[in-house]
């Protein structure tokens, strides 16, 4: 069965304490797509909650890019220095 949007707020919202919300966790770990693993739909809901972040960006200036918090270069990656 689908995970509805209200469980996984709430599950969140408590820190996914508690059995019930261990259970829909473990859900999420074993059952739910996940992005980088070739299923293009999964990637498209990533490309698009990021397209929101980076619109959100432009709204800062920085000293490198003149946008953006310093740095200001983001990228899709699997890992993390």
């Amino acid at each position: 069965a689908q995970i509805t949007q209200p469980e996984l707020a709430k599950a969140l919202a408590e820190d996914f304490d508690g059995m019930e919300n261990e259970q829909l966790r473990q859900r999420l770990i074993n059952f739910a797509p996940k992005y980088g693993n070739d299923d293009d739909a999964v990637d498209q809901l990533l490309a698009d909650a990021y397209q929101v972040y980076i619109d959100e960006l432009e709204q800062f200036v920085n000293t490198r890019y003149g946008r953006g918090p310093i740095g200001g270069g983001y990228y899709a990656g699997t890992s993390s220095i």
